[in-house]
């Protein structure tokens, strides 16, 4: 299995590293979910080569080329896979062990049908430099040219910089600003397509962060340009296929939603409620529970937007128009969310960013056929 990862042919742990994969591939092979294992992996291929906690993956291509990794022999490592190393190793080293975010499919459908008007770059308050979601099933889908569309459960997130030191190396591979740079990783599990774990696909878009009162609709236009926005591949949002630059520009205005709600509402334990059962049920004291608890604690898997609900014909809507909304009021239609700066405090002195949900207009005229009807809470 380690013919898809040649540069850990020499690492220490590599019986470690074998066992992981040949677990996944069982998990594939009877088509079961794997992509939080897949991640871990990806840690520990990190730790095992040694990749250190820098500001930009750069650094990591450079150690690479001159043997700066303790690896032996040399090798050459394609930057799509440092990138990979770098933001797993990022996520790693934030805690004990890396940190997942699982928003609800109602908190992303909402979402997705939200734009960032009101949103200043100074609204990306991330909860950690680097950070999982896990983005629930059927909602977006990567595509590529091979194996066609692969299903995103998987989205990393970091906080990257380019410094003074770090300029020339840098453009060196295409990232000419220096400053702090959102980076964003679509992952994109196997298919049925696909003739092993490691034939799946992923993408990855650096966005340059300037002036933290830039509106984020800026930051975004600025950005589109870069090279690497060019070329990445389309997908699917739901059940509409959608062009590269349109896959991105979705993709990327969710993720900066998802972190602006984040830091507006906050974020709770996924195993809170099964915590205080078992602290508070008969059988606390057994050392099989306090086991248990303790495991609990340690998975830090974080649930966000449960208290949202979503109208089923919202829903809808962003499942059947990839969340655009039509330039004509002839049917009820999805009027998108934004964000506001909202007063309040003494003397209503004080701003906080308020979201705006998004809703359904025009109750009087007729509903387009759209689909099936779900009760999502």
């Amino acid at each position: 299995m380690l013919e898809g990862f040649s540069y850990l042919q020499n690492v220490p742990n590599r019986d470690q590293i074998t066992s992981m994969l040949d677990e996944m591939d069982r998990a594939f092979r009877i088509g079961k979910p794997y992509y939080r294992q897949y991640a871990r992996f990806m840690e520990e291929c990190a730790l095992a080569l040694g990749v250190p906690l820098c500001n930009w993956y750069a650094q990591v291509l450079a150690l690479v080329g001159s043997g700066g990794l303790p690896l032996w022999p040399r090798i050459q490592m394609h930057p799509r896979d440092a990138m990979m190393l770098w933001l797993t190793r990022k996520a790693r080293g934030q805690s004990a062990t890396s940190n997942w975010f699982r928003p609800t499919d109602a908190l992303v459908h909402s979402l997705l049908a939200t734009d960032l008007t009101g949103a200043v770059a100074a609204d990306i308050v991330l909860p950690y430099d680097a950070f999982y979601i896990e983005l629930p099933p059927d909602i977006l889908y990567a595509l590529d040219r091979a194996t066609g569309f692969h299903e995103v459960r998987t989205v990393i997130v970091a906080m990257g910089k380019i410094d003074g030191s770090l300029a020339e190396l840098a453009r060196r591979y295409r990232d000419p600003k220096v400053g702090n740079r959102l980076v964003i990783a679509m992952v994109g599990r196997p298919n049925e397509n696909s003739v092993s774990i490691v034939d799946d696909t992923y993408t990855y878009n650096s966005y340059y962060i300037g002036d933290p009162m830039a509106p984020l609709s800026e930051v975004l236009e600025m950005n589109q340009h870069l090279e690497r926005e060019l070329s990445q591949l389309g997908g699917r949002v739901g059940n509409v296929e959608v062009n590269g630059f349109e896959f991105r520009e979705i993709s990327i205005r969710l993720v900066m939603n998802l972190c602006i709600y984040i830091a507006e509402h906050g974020f709770r334990s996924a195993h809170e409620e099964e915590i205080k059962r078992l602290e508070s049920g008969p059988f606390q004291k057994r050392k099989t529970t306090k086991q248990r608890i303790r495991l609990l604690k340690a998975d830090r898997l974080f649930e966000i937007g449960s208290d949202v609900v979503i109208d089923p014909e919202l829903r809808e809507h962003v499942r059947t128009t990839g969340s655009r909304a039509p330039s004509k009021l002839s049917y009820r239609v999805l009027v998108r969310g934004h964000w506001r700066n909202q007063a309040c405090g003494p003397k209503r002195s004080e701003r906080r960013r308020q979201w705006i949900k998004p809703h359904i207009r025009g109750a009087d005229l007729p509903t387009p056929v759209v689909g099936h009807s779900y009760d999502v809470k």
